[in-house]
């Protein structure tokens, strides 16, 4: 278990908890993208931990698996099935099987969820979502759950033709819509473009309504060729919740540091030698 999965209170092939808001906030500088590959991996490929199990043993173990309904606003699919590849996780194969259902919002003539470029496009966009997610619930694959991802969030904008009200009430129904049908909802921001004082309310607003935030900057001492950055992971619940994830109480706020290599992200505490 690695300390990104501590920190999300994850053990073993557990995934996030139904009705959770993870919001993840990067910066050019330090991309926090590895982080949504990260949870795709564990929503889909959670019954492979079994595959490592005895033959006799693995065939009374129900596996857990889960679907996940993502929005692309910033990467085309074959960025995602390329970069997943490398992690050991084929998404064509979840994709054919409904377990991976991409909305590809870069298309201009997207049309697979009803999605045109009119005044209601964050309305339409909805419409699709719920409809998504009403195929994935009645799927028998949706064991492990659901998670709808927004990559990134910051790009609505151009969606909502610049409304930043239109957002957050489109992100307040999605709110409402995982917490009705028991799946959860993973957002990622550049949290750059609201560092001034005239938009830095949306990424507050964000944060009010987040169970989870996490924060992935820069060093603070500057660039460095071992550590490519640092995690804050800030548990907004309460520690009662948070110890219902697992056994014993757990720490509402971890920070710790992280490498990406091509197949892999490294996590360790500052100071550690790696």
């Amino acid at each position: 278990m690695t300390l990104l999965d501590e920190a999300l209170a994850l053990q073993g092939s557990k995934i996030l908890q139904p009705g959770k808001v993870v919001v993840i906030k990067d910066c050019v500088a330090t991309s926090g993208a590895f982080i949504l590959r990260y949870l795709i991996k564990k929503m889909l490929m959670g019954s492979l931990e079994i595959a490592m199990l005895p033959k006799a043993r693995a065939q009374k173990v129900s596996p857990t698996v889960g679907a996940v309904l993502f929005i692309g606003l910033n990467e085309p699919y074959v960025h995602y099935e390329r970069i997943l590849r490398k992690l050991g996780c084929n998404l064509s194969a979840y994709r054919d099987n409904g377990q991976f259902i991409f909305m590809d919002m870069l298309h201009p003539d997207y049309t697979g969820g009803k999605v045109t470029k009119t005044e209601n496009a964050l309305f339409e966009l909805y419409k699709s979502i719920h409809q998504n997610l009403q195929e994935c619930i009645s799927s028998k694959r949706k064991r492990g759950g659901v998670c709808i991802m927004i990559d990134d969030l910051s790009l609505l904008e151009i969606v909502a033709h610049g409304s930043e009200g239109h957002v957050l009430d489109f992100l307040h129904y999605c709110r409402v819509l995982t917490s009705e049908q028991g799946c959860s909802l993973v957002l990622l921001s550049h949290q750059d473009i609201y560092a001034s004082m005239d938009n830095s309310s949306f990424i507050r607003h964000l944060e009010y309504f987040a169970d989870i935030v996490i924060d992935v900057e820069p060093l603070n001492s500057g660039l460095s060729a071992d550590v490519h950055g640092q995690l804050t992971v800030f548990h907004r619940s309460s520690q009662e919740d948070i110890s219902d994830m697992g056994s014993g109480p757990r720490n509402l706020l971890h920070n710790f540091h992280f490498r990406v290599k091509e197949n892999q992200v490294e996590y360790f505490l500052p100071g550690k030698q790696i």
